[in-house]
């Protein structure tokens, strides 16, 4: 009778710390008003076509000019203006205003530079001090991860659910080759609220792929 009270008793016991992991594991995930999160991530995600472009895809336009050096070209300036910066700094104000710190500062760390080796653009100075920017660099030979263009669907912008700080949102696209060939795919996006409010944390974009037809 003593044994069968001590394997009750611990079965109870491990009832009871399964309850209280279980407890403890969904406490861990974030609450979230779900109408915030998707009025976000739209805006976001419409930053985000500028940024995946400039980093990912064709990139900034360049012209030639006198500043030109080895495979570097000066950015246009006509193009500059429909994406909203001039300079490398506000791009990366841009690229903070939408993505995580974390993810941000990846993008900087392999995208950007301050003298132009191996990356995709770097700042051009007017002065030793770089106290006067001149003109983006761009790397006229870069590797292009984003290809064709993607159209999203906003209207089907939706919470797919939550694990500790993330919260993930889908969102359906259609995605074009550039030879006009379309697919219709499902981007998930990765939502965290920092201090500044909420940001993506990871690519939001895709590409046509021939082997799915």
């Amino acid at each position: 009778m003593k044994v069968a009270r001590i394997k009750k008793a611990l079965l109870v016991l491990f009832a009871v710390l399964t309850l209280f992991s279980s407890v403890t594991l969904v406490s861990c995930n974030r609450k979230y008003d779900e109408k915030e999160v998707l009025e976000n991530a739209e805006l976001l995600l419409k930053k985000a076509e500028t940024l995946n472009e400039v980093y990912y895809g064709r990139g900034i336009s360049y012209i030639v000019s006198q500043y030109q050096t080895g495979d570097y070209y000066e950015a246009d300036p006509f193009h500059l203006a429909t994406l909203g910066f001039t300079t490398v700094d506000e791009l990366k104000s841009l690229t903070l205003e939408t993505f995580t710190v974390g993810y941000s500062n990846e993008l900087f760390s392999t995208r950007l530079s301050s003298n132009g080796t191996t990356t995709r653009y770097y700042q051009k100075y007017d002065d030793l001090a770089m106290q006067e920017p001149v003109c983006i660099m761009v790397y006229s030979r870069p590797t292009v991860l984003k290809k064709g263009t993607i159209v999203y669907d906003y209207s089907t912008l939706r919470v797919t659910g939550v694990k500790k700080q993330t919260v993930f949102v889908s969102v359906d696209a259609t995605v074009y080759s550039d030879d006009g060939k379309s697919q219709r795919v499902s981007i998930t996006i990765d939502l965290i609220e920092e201090d500044n409010g909420w940001r993506i944390d990871n690519p939001c974009y895709a590409n046509y792929d021939s082997t799915k037809d």
